[in-house]
């Protein structure tokens, strides 16, 4: 009958745009890339040429470009790479956090990913997770507009149960608790002329991060974990250039990086997990923990707290940072060079998006 044939072809073409519509990939960026980050648009467009080759729809939208319900519209997959104007102001962080969670409520995967981001753009996340008992560079929060009075409390918190070294010269990391890509990070030597007030000037400015300076990064480099649904990809080395990993020498690949420092971070990407609220079997697509190497283990100095870590002399690994939803990947360190990692990252977004199809289909 020719109603039912035409009844049967509508179907069809509803079956085919829904399949449509499931395979297609927005990816939030800002609408002025003259805040893009080189290395991350470098991954990206190796990412979207391999996801692409996989037979998904990939779209590249301002994520201040509309309201979340006309990006679900469009794709059931939002992966926030590159939108690093978030923080240029509180309204842009608070705009952008209840955007990603809006998307991830409103069905957009992966769900896990998209909440993730929401939840550890403020770094405060780092108290949180130390609270829970997992083992964090020490951190001390400076609440936008601080004063002396708040920043030497800090220093003193920071300072309990570790090595006194040479008293008035101990450094500290600072950092805006909300930014990305490096930016805003500083060295503060306590008395040092004119350190307190750099970092209160600074404060005026929003929320700090006070951090001691881990002077073990300078010999054995910052460990980076990347994982790709729960599974890790691989692990790299950061050697850092001068006192911060701003200007990073060389990113090799580990290949056999230590058992603590792996347990570690497994443990940080299952208190990730936790924090937002995980499904039973759901993991992050995309995550990468830094760690960095406590060589003062309490007291003693350097080669005290290498010795405290075992027979070994091996530091103690300190998560450092979470990169969540949207870490920079390392793909041209990954064993089979870039193009077989990269392969790998892109096969895991499909095999997302198949699973929700089956469930969404069950």
């Amino acid at each position: 009958m020719p109603g039912g044939k035409r009844g049967a072809g509508c179907a069809g073409l509803v079956d085919r745009a829904r399949r449509w519509q499931a395979r297609r990939v927005l990816i939030l960026a800002d609408g002025d890339p003259v805040d893009s980050i080189p290395a991350a648009e470098e991954e990206v467009a190796a990412l979207t040429e391999a996801w692409r080759s996989l037979g998904l729809f990939v779209e590249r939208v301002d994520w201040q470009s509309g309201p979340a319900s006309a990006l679900l519209h469009r794709a059931r997959a939002v992966l926030p790479l590159l939108a690093w104007t978030y923080s240029e102001t509180p309204a842009h962080t608070a705009n952008f956090c209840e955007l990603l969670r809006s998307l991830a409520d409103g069905g957009a995967g992966p769900r896990l990913d998209l909440r993730a981001t929401a939840w550890h753009a403020h770094k405060k996340y780092l108290l949180e997770m130390a609270e829970r008992g997992l083992g964090t560079v020490p951190t001390a929060l400076l609440a936008k507009g601080a004063a002396g009075a708040e920043l030497r409390s800090a220093v003193r918190r920071l300072d309990a149960g570790r090595s006194a070294g040479e008293e008035g010269r101990r450094s500290y990391v600072f950092k805006p608790a909300v930014g990305s890509g490096g930016d805003g990070v500083d060295l503060y030597t306590l008395g040092e002329e004119g350190g307190e007030a750099a970092v209160l000037s600074r404060a005026r400015e929003g929320d700090l991060l006070l951090q001691p300076f881990l002077g073990g990064v300078r010999r054995h480099g910052e460990l980076c974990f990347v994982f790709v649904n729960g599974s890790l990809l691989h692990a790299v080395r950061k050697e850092p250039a001068g006192w911060s990993a701003r200007g990073v020498q060389r990113v090799s690949r580990v290949d056999s990086p230590p058992a603590e420092a792996l347990a570690t971070a497994l443990r940080a990407m299952g208190e990730a997990r936790a924090a937002c609220a995980a499904r039973p079997g759901e993991q992050i697509y995309l995550a990468r923990v830094d760690l960095l190497p406590d060589t003062a283990g309490g007291g003693g100095g350097e080669a005290a707290g290498e010795a405290a870590g075992g027979a070994t002399g091996q530091p103690r690994w300190l998560v450092s940072e979470l990169e969540l939803g949207w870490p920079h990947l390392f793909l041209r360190a990954a064993e089979g060079g870039a193009a077989a990692a990269t392969k790998a990252v892109a096969a895991g977004l499909l095999r997302h998006l198949e699973r929700r199809e089956a469930d969404a289909a069950g």
